[in-house]
């Protein structure tokens, strides 16, 4: 996955008091064959919605579990 591209929001806002987070994809799970095609510069669709969809479940998942371990110390 390089160059890494990420940093900024760490770099920008580490310091500060705005609340922040930074999640990271790796490149090769949707710019890589069979998902991308280089010639056309297309990528494949389903496999976008179902990066999503994971991700949407796994953002889902985080949360419930902090509200839960929040829960259980009261």
């Amino acid at each position: 996955n390089q160059p890494f591209a990420g940093g900024y929001i760490s770099r920008h806002y580490g310091q500060s008091n705005v609340p922040w987070a930074q999640v990271e994809l790796n490149r090769a799970l949707y710019l890589s064959p069979p998902w991308f095609d280089r010639d056309s510069l297309t990528m494949d669709e389903n496999r976008l919605q179902e990066l999503k969809q994971t991700f949407e479940k796994t953002l889902i998942l985080f949360f419930e579990r902090g509200t839960n371990a929040r829960d259980r110390r009261g």
